[in-house]
């Protein structure tokens, strides 16, 4: 392949990357691809959705093939097909690896997955040995047995790795924990967002929306949007909303999503009108609907029991991003990285605590022209931090320093 000059000043040529993972099975979230491609030439390779959910939808409508001018895109079939996608391989993976010969190789997936091996193990596998980069989401030390052979495959990830890229600071101390040095971690979210395509709704659109749900014309819509389950606060939130409507009877809640607890929910509000569970939507449709709430709680609160299964605590919450990029003003509880990626302890509440919830909409109900400020100041600090643009320029600068002699690093200007 002929490298192709880039635009950044300072990069002579743009080098290969192979992106992997099964984010980018999802047709939408390839465009932090299109953003990346402005360092590097990109190579995209994505498990198939087959027999895969995705908020209650079949996930392979989630992938649409098209030819893009920014990277180049393969979907590969899972192996063993009845299994998750951290507990299978990719069909085929070899081959694409020895066409492209990437220098840079970037594997989404948790260091636990066989997915990140298979990419690590091929990556070793070539003459040239490429810079080899992974991003984890993992948060919190595993209990028991599990927790000791997860932290025994961290400290071989720690030594086999060039750089991890870590999407909250529970896994950055994780990262550190292993053996690995703060100069080859990057904290930063997996994806960023698109303004362009998270417009502030009009009036007439809010209106209309409203009718269509079934809400009031006067109400306030709080809104949530996410997995129906227990971990997500959602049972919260519907108290929340049921005590503060005492004192604000306009306050009505709208649940985006699918789950577990939807046959709970419908059974709570049985006649109630001020509470609608909207039907899932595609990523691409998610602006349309969060854009028409007038406020977003992600009332997220930690699994911390394993006696009850898996332990978790929120990751990131990509949705925070979207609201707020919509000028939709969003709240979260102090569940994992909520706070992180909101940046803002006026808007963050204890999490699993009913009262402290209802009592911060309530702050914020009373007072309509900071709420204004709030949205504001939300959207503007939302496009500048987590831009498609601004998220690729991070990785690929991160990428770019890792000390490695195994291939030549562009040199970047400040």
């Amino acid at each position: 392949m002929v490298e192709t000059q880039t635009s950044n000043p300072g990069i002579p040529a743009k080098p290969r990357l192979l992106l992997c993972g099964h984010t980018y099975g999802v047709w939408v979230n390839r465009a932090k691809a299109v953003a990346l491609s402005e360092w590097f030439e990109v190579l995209v390779c994505a498990p198939d959705f087959e027999g895969v959910l995705v908020f209650g939808r079949d996930g392979s409508l989630q992938d649409r093939d098209g030819i893009s001018p920014h990277y180049q895109y393969r979907r590969l079939r899972r192996w063993p097909r009845n299994t998750g996608f951290l507990r299978s391989v990719l069909r085929g993976f070899a081959r694409e690896f020895q066409a492209w010969q990437p220098e840079y190789v970037l594997c989404e997936a948790e260091p636990w997955s066989l997915l990140r091996w298979q990419t690590w193990w091929l990556a070793r596998r070539q003459g040239r040995r490429p810079v080899f980069v992974e991003f984890t989401w993992e948060n919190l030390p595993r209990p028991g047995l599990k927790g000791a052979v997860l932290r025994f495959i961290y400290r071989i990830t720690a030594q086999t790795t060039d750089g991890v890229v870590v999407g909250n600071s529970g896994a950055e101390r994780l990262m550190q924990s292993a053996g690995l040095s703060p100069g080859r971690i990057l904290r930063t979210g997996q994806l960023g967002a698109d303004p362009l395509e998270h417009p502030t709704s009009s009036s007439e659109e809010k209106a209309g929306w409203r009718q269509r749900h079934g809400f009031s014309g006067e109400a306030f819509v709080i809104g949530f949007c996410g997995r129906l389950i227990d971990q997500k606060g959602v049972l919260d939130l519907w108290e929340a909303v049921s005590r503060l409507r005492e004192k604000f009877p306009q306050a009505e809640l709208a649940l985006l999503g699918s789950g577990e607890l939807e046959g709970v929910l419908r059974e709570r509000f049985g006649s109630e009108t001020w509470c609608r569970i909207l039907p899932p939507v595609g990523h691409e449709q998610v602006p349309a609907e969060i854009g028409c709430f007038d406020l977003m709680v992600l009332p997220s609160k930690p699994q911390l029991d394993p006696a009850k299964g898996d332990i978790w605590e929120e990751q990131f919450g990509h949705v925070l991003l979207e609201a707020m990029l919509c000028r939709v003003p969003v709240l979260g509880s102090s569940c994992g990285a909520i706070p992180e990626v909101l940046e803002n302890p006026e808007v963050i509440f204890p999490a699993g605590e009913v009262d402290a919830l209802r009592a911060l909409i309530e702050r914020w109900l009373k007072d309509v022209p900071g709420l204004q400020q709030l949205a504001a100041a939300q959207q503007a600090h939302t496009a500048d931090v987590w831009s498609h643009g601004a998220l690729a320029e991070r990785y690929a600068r991160f990428m770019f320093s890792l000390p490695s002699a195994r291939t030549a690093r562009p040199s970047l200007t400040s």
